[in-house]
């Protein structure tokens, strides 16, 4: 059977929400209809709309977020998206989270090379993992040393 894994994505969403103190459920659905570029159909009570994607229509729930991957609309529960996808605002916060993948990476390949060479990894894969892994501790290094210089940086700019 194949095996898959997810491939890091960067996409872009807009929440079905609202709370009629900030936004009201119309502003709500003229912002789900900018974001998809498309008229929206209301259904009857306003908690669900309807929109097209991809020649058909898909419910779209209060909470569920309408997503954006490579110009091609989907539509996530809430829960969906926070158990698959972390947000962030500024470049700084796409650094950190893209150290927390390497550093959380780069452990555990020098957890894995610390121990004896299991049979079924050839001497030569056993040596690409150990120049992989001073390699990957370099990356996540560079990915720090950014981390904190643009946090000087703010911090000197916040002074």
């Amino acid at each position: 059977m194949p095996k898959f894994i997810i491939k890091p994505v960067e996409l872009e969403a807009i929440q079905y929400q609202w709370d009629d103190e900030t936004i009201s459920q119309e502003e709500a659905e003229d912002n789900i209809a900018d974001f998809i570029n498309q008229n929206i159909q209301s259904l009857s009570d306003h908690e669900m709309i309807l929109i097209e994607i991809s020649g058909e229509k898909v419910d779209v729930e209060r909470g569920d977020w309408v997503i954006k991957i490579e110009g091609e609309f989907e539509v996530l529960s809430d829960e969906a998206l926070k158990n698959n996808f972390a947000p962030y605002d500024t470049w700084l916060d796409r650094v950190r989270f893209e150290q927390s993948i390497v550093g959380s990476n780069t452990e555990k390949l020098t957890v894995a090379i610390s121990k004896e060479r299991p049979s079924f990894v050839s001497e030569v894969q056993w040596a690409y993992m150990g120049r992989q892994s001073f390699h990957q501790t370099q990356y996540n290094n560079i990915l720090l040393d950014r981390i904190a210089s643009a946090e000087l940086d703010l911090a000197n700019k916040d002074a």
